[in-house]
């Protein structure tokens, strides 16, 4: 991914100092790891099936883009304004 695109998805994955609402989802484990489940204009039980999906097969929900930024957040998945992410613990 290109620094800007890198930049830009790291902006949007900050709900809280864009202001948009989002929800803590809880905690779902992948392999040896957890990682916090957050989401916005999805529900929690969408968000962390789909997390789970993505982080243990890299599937994602028909018509959604889900990427792996790295850094903290260990997936970013996204169609239109909602939006799903995991955050590493």
């Amino acid at each position: 991914m290109t620094t800007l695109a890198c930049a830009l998805l790291l902006a949007t994955a900050a709900p809280a100092s864009a202001g948009h609402t989002s929800k803590r989802c809880g905690v779902v484990a992948s392999g040896s790891s957890d990682f916090r489940v957050n989401a916005r204009k999805v529900s929690c039980r969408f968000a962390r099936r789909w997390t789970r999906a993505h982080l243990g097969r890299r599937s994602s929900p028909r018509g959604w883009r889900c990427y792996r930024p790295g850094g903290d957040i260990a997936s970013y998945c996204t169609k239109g304004s909602r939006a799903f992410w995991a955050v590493r613990l």
